[in-house]
């Protein structure tokens, strides 16, 4: 598949316009079937109606349900590409493609994809010819959904998704291969509605800039979720997820280098509230397995201490981050829950990164061995250290397996040597050292054997569209960002 640019998504915006008599209220969308149908659309793309293969290539919802009080409800059971019931005051979703060509578009670069490069997933209560996507009224914010998405055939290219939810749990499995899907919990937030928008507001841009709508118009109860599908940020990503409480907009940037990759979490909204009150928000992001061993190189069990997540771009407050290990077992996913509460506006970024610096390694290979090497480390120096050496064997694995272990030489550094059939050629690996006495973890390092990790985005930013977040369709000028 070729590289794609990194376009602009709106919160709640699917990119087609409203059908004739749909509802002009904010927080309308087309329906699914309308969707699914639609072969032309506004500025950004055209419905599934345009993509090779049509809807029976679409995401769709197997399962959702809906619990209140402790008494569960099936909204959505054995679901396909058919689109979902429409019953008044029962909420449903509606699945979207963002940036697609429309029926005979050519495709190009900043202008759209023969496949989407995002996709939109809503949760919305019929109307008589749409979606309100406030869902106040059929729902709560202590309503706990469960839901489960089949990326069916663009589960292929699925890397980080955002949501603007509670979330609860996430599970991503058959990652890479047309059988993805993803489950997840989640409850939905209050979320500032916002129609001003200044000409040239860079709130909806990729990367994130120029945001400062001073106040919202009206709040909602609501929760979406964009799936990125640009497969111009290392594979290892795939699986990750952030999600907001409050934003209008949300964007995951690969910034920094290989050996010190850092990931930039963008978010959107206004200062104030409807109600004139300050707007907060919360960030939670989940870096599962595959992310923290294929790019950190580190356990998910080493990771809660590991990390930082500091406020850059707009002035503003949040309280402490925190850290906490995540189970597959209790929350679907082995790896990284980063939570950063009392979030101010207009357009933070929080940068994540590794507090130490990375090992440097080499790979070296001799007849039928092969050695990995650290360069020699200062705390190695003065202490024993152990290193373990894990390969995943591929970037979207998040299963670490063994392959060989030593200790430290004299001046501090690491030689491990080891059958060369145990890292295949292009296999990625990660090295964890630790001082021999008390385990403490010194650092880690993460790479190919044979070549090197690719890290970041191709290409270079752009001027993104601004416009309303106004339901799976938008108001507002909805232009493409030209990354």
């Amino acid at each position: 598949m070729s590289l794609r640019s990194l376009f602009l998504t709106l919160v709640f915006a699917i990119t087609v316009a409203l059908p004739a008599g749909a509802s002009a209220q904010g927080a309308g969308t087309p329906t699914q079937a309308w969707t699914d149908g639609a072969t032309v659309g506004s500025t950004t793309g055209a419905g599934w109606g345009a993509m090779a293969g049509g809807v029976a290539g679409r995401p769709y919802v197997t399962r959702l349900t809906a619990t209140n009080a402790g008494v569960e409800s099936v909204l959505i059971d054995g679901g396909t590409t058919t689109p979902p019931p429409m019953t008044g005051g029962i909420p449903t979703v509606v699945i979207s493609p963002t940036n697609l060509c429309q029926a005979g578009q050519t495709p190009a670069q900043g202008q759209c994809y023969a496949t989407p490069n995002r996709v939109g997933l809503a949760l919305g209560v019929p109307q008589t010819d749409n979606v309100n996507t406030d869902l106040t009224g059929a729902a709560t914010v202590e309503t706990i959904f469960d839901m489960t998405v089949r990326m069916n055939t663009l589960g292929q290219s699925l890397r980080w998704s955002w949501a603007n939810l509670d979330l609860l749990y996430w599970s991503a499995t058959g990652l890479g291969t047309a059988d993805a899907q993803v489950r997840i919990r989640f409850r939905p937030v209050a979320t500032q509605f916002v129609t001003d928008f200044t000409p040239g507001n860079g709130c909806t841009a990729t990367p994130i800039f120029a945001c400062e709508p001073q106040q919202a118009s009206v709040q909602v109860l609501s929760a979406n979720i964009s799936f990125s599908l640009d497969d111009t940020v290392n594979a290892a990503l795939t699986g990750a997820i952030f999600a907001t409480q409050g934003a209008i907009f949300g964007f995951v940037n690969p910034t920094g280098t290989a050996s010190a990759p850092v990931l930039d979490l963008q978010m959107a909204a206004a200062h104030l509230r409807a109600d004139g009150q300050v707007q907060t928000g919360q960030m939670k992001a989940v870096l599962p397995a595959q992310t923290l061993l294929n790019v950190y190189g580190v356990l998910p069990a080493d990771a809660a201490t590991f990390f930082s997540a500091t406020r850059s771009g707009s002035t503003g407050t949040n309280g402490a981050p925190s850290y906490s290990v995540w189970s597959a077992g209790t929350e679907g996913t082995d790896g990284l829950l980063i939570t950063v509460p009392d979030i101010t506006f207009s357009a933070p970024t929080y940068k994540v990164k590794r507090k130490v610096v990375a090992a440097k390694t080499t790979v070296k290979t001799s007849g039928s061995s092969t050695s990995v090497s650290v360069k020699a480390l200062s705390a190695c120096r003065k202490s024993v250290c152990t290193a373990t050496l894990y390969t995943t064997g591929t970037a979207v694995s998040g299963k670490a397996k063994k392959i060989a272990s030593g200790v430290s030489a004299a001046d501090g550094s690491l030689t491990l040597v080891f059958p060369k059939a145990k890292l295949k050629k292009g296999a990625p690996y990660s090295v964890t050292i630790r001082l021999k006495m008390g385990s403490k973890l010194v650092t880690t390092a993460a790479g190919l054997n044979g070549g090197a990790i690719a890290w970041g985005n191709s290409g270079s930013g752009g001027n993104g569209g601004s416009g309303g977040n106004g339901g799976n369709g938008g108001n507002g000028d909805q232009r493409l960002a030209r990354r």
